[in-house]
């Protein structure tokens, strides 16, 4: 993919998705940025960032002032932080909905307007690539929070894709189906609730993250010079049915 000798922020490097992003980039020989707001996740990627900082993406001053640290060109943001509240909404908080909300899209919104300001003053182009959802297209019970919060990250890359391309900084986000990760293990413990998932999927099974590590990388790449505003979803077929 030409990822090699490029530089990319990963923001939620700590999380599941995020090591495993961090993980697929190294290889790749690119360097990475890995941005987490706990030391202690930060700790468990071992030689998957070249670079590790504690930021808060909810915070736009913590942010920008970690990333105007860097003297280094900066090539591509991964925006993976996320949280998933499964529940009713009879039964989820107020409190639970807003902190998806702030975690899910404000924090995507700040992160990736800290990287543009930075790109933009350079004048360096560059790929932002969101992690949304196959539940950005999808109606299921009990994501109302999480669900709403993925559409808006598609709709908000549609946006700043169309504001920022004169800029030639693009945005695209993948969506993927249900994937194994210390967020969703809590609820894919229930045989039940895996079962409910897996018979949704056509392809018969749940994700994996180098399931969209393809389009991961193709997006961050030259090869996708023209590429922009775009959801892709990598779900097995789940928008299909």
């Amino acid at each position: 993919m030409g990822l090699d000798s490029r530089a990319f922020v990963v923001v939620g490097a700590g999380g599941g998705l995020g090591r495993a992003i961090c993980r697929y980039l190294t290889d790749q020989e690119a360097t990475v940025v890995a941005i987490d707001r706990q030391q202690s996740a930060l700790n468990q990627l071992t030689d998957y960032a070249k670079i590790k900082l504690v930021a808060d993406a909810t915070e736009p001053k913590s942010l920008a002032e970690q990333l105007n640290k860097l003297d280094l060109p900066l090539h591509g943001l991964v925006n993976c932080q996320g949280i998933l509240h499964i529940r009713p909404a009879l039964e989820l908080s107020h409190e639970e909905f807003l902190q998806t909300m702030n975690v899910n899209v404000s924090s995507i919104w700040i992160s990736s307007v800290v990287f543009a300001k930075i790109q933009i003053a350079r004048k360096h182009h560059g790929s932002i690539v969101n992690l949304s959802s196959v539940s950005s297209q999808v109606v299921n019970p009990g994501y109302s929070a999480y669900a709403t919060s993925k559409a808006a990250v598609s709709q908000l890359t549609r946006v700043l894709a169309l504001e920022w391309a004169t800029h030639n900084l693009r945005v695209n986000a993948i969506g993927p189906a249900m994937t194994p990760t210390p967020m969703t293990d809590q609820y894919l413990l229930s045989d039940d609730f895996r079962a409910s998932v897996t018979d949704k999927i056509p392809l018969g099974r749940l994700g994996r993250p180098n399931d969209f590590f393809g389009i991961l990388g193709l997006l961050l790449s030259d090869q996708s010079m023209f590429i922009t505003g775009q959801t892709i979803m990598v779900d097995g077929g789940r928008t299909l049915c």
